[in-house]
């Protein structure tokens, strides 16, 4: 490849480059997998209006055995490993039973979607009949022997990272369109330190003789054999006719802090899908400590794989008209200690906040209103013997 001194900048516009520079990129792929591994670790639970989990829910049985190839945690990895890459498409062979069905996450490298529909998918659709008559369009899905099937737009759930208002509905916008940057350079900074890894080992031997020097001419090419053959022995001394001067073609490869970038473009990847410091130092660095790490892993997801978990289970219950409240659920996992011991603080807190206001001579109501309780039986208070339900479903505060 002829070397150009501007940096060519991808642009991954395409759903092949998007999956090609996510199985390339290793700092992507880090953060790709990392939250992969934890979205997959997830419980699903369906409770009924008493709160209570419904055991063998239809939902839990659909997704038991989702293929002949995957297992549920698979079916949850390759979830949030497509919904990363901008749209998970999830087909079902029927929308009618639980019981039989088969379902899979499309490659969406690999769908090929009908002129009408690329014309149309920006358009508002103001009748559910023009609606449906959009959904009924058939996309061809090529298999790599060039084989093809066709398959009916409104047999998959189609789930978008962002959203699908910004670009067609069939096809939401990506993160990755604007991480073509970051990822061309972290392709720069491999290339680089492979290309220097293959020359840190190797040496240019020059004689100390010049053009200009008339006593001694410039090297031949006898000479320049004679050097490079007796620099390779094992003796430890060589004699040579005339001094030469020995350079290594990359002296220090710790200045060039490669591995520094690929850290850096770790976090930047991270960021943007956000994911904490915390969290992607425990994969990529030595960091904070392991107290921290665990609190930022329930703060991920709290707030990134609970939201995106609600948008999996309810397009499914509403897709298969099941009843019922499905959640995805982590507190099985270790770090929700620290979570608990967190809200237990702040639930602490709390308490000590609602006597002093008591104390201060701030009514019952009041008190509860600045402290966002909602209690549902009539606060009693006794010098320091206070009873309250709150919003959150602690009992006695």
């Amino acid at each position: 490849m002829p070397y150009t001194p501007n940096t060519a900048y991808n642009d991954y516009k395409e759903e092949a480059a998007k999956l090609k520079v996510i199985l390339n990129n290793p700092a992507f792929l880090t953060i790709v997998k990392m939250n992969c591994d934890l979205f997959s670790l997830g419980k699903i639970l369906v409770k009924d209006e008493k709160n209570e989990t419904i055991p063998n829910h239809p939902l839990n049985q659909l997704l038991s055995q989702p293929n002949p190839f995957q297992t549920t945690r698979q079916l949850k990895w390759d979830y949030m490993f497509w919904l990363m890459m901008g749209n998970a498409y999830l087909f079902a062979e029927s929308f009618a039973t639980a019981e039989n069905n088969i379902l899979y996450f499309l490659n969406p490298s690999k769908m090929k979607f009908p002129k009408e529909m690329n014309e149309q998918g920006d358009k508002l659709f103001l009748s559910k009949v023009n609606a449906d008559k959009f959904k009924d369009n058939k996309i061809k899905y090529k298999y790599d022997n060039g084989d093809e099937t066709s398959i009916v737009f409104n047999k998959l759930i189609h789930f978008t990272d962002l959203t699908s208002s910004t670009s067609q509905w069939q096809k939401g916008s990506s993160v990755i369109d604007a991480l073509y940057k970051v990822l061309s350079n972290s392709e720069l900074a491999l290339d680089s330190k492979n290309t220097n890894l293959l020359f840190s080992g190797k040496y240019m031997v020059a004689g100390k003789v010049g053009e200009n020097d008339l006593d001694n001419p410039m090297m031949g090419e006898g000479e320049k054999k004679d050097i490079e053959q007796k620099t390779m022995r094992n003796k430890p001394v060589t004699a040579i006719k005339s001094m030469i001067d020995i350079k290594r073609f990359v002296e220090d490869m710790n200045k060039l802090k490669l591995d520094d970038a690929y850290m850096q473009d770790a976090f930047k990847i991270g960021r943007i899908y956000g994911i904490p410091k915390d969290v992607i130092e425990a994969n990529v660095s030595e960091g904070s400590t392991y107290e921290n790490q665990e609190k930022a892993r329930g703060n991920h997801v709290d707030y990134v794989m609970s939201p995106k978990g609600e948008d999996f289970v309810d397009e499914i219950m509403l897709r298969f008209n099941f009843k019922g409240e499905a959640t995805m659920d982590w507190s099985h996992l270790p770090f929700n200690y620290f979570s608990r011991m967190q809200k237990e603080e702040s639930e602490k807190r709390k308490s000590e906040a609602l006597l002093n206001l008591l104390q201060a001579g701030v009514s019952a109501e009041d008190a509860a209103l600045q402290l966002g309780y909602n209690f549902k039986n009539e606060i009693n208070y006794e010098g320091s013997n206070t009873q309250a339900t709150g919003s959150s479903g602690q009992g006695n505060q």
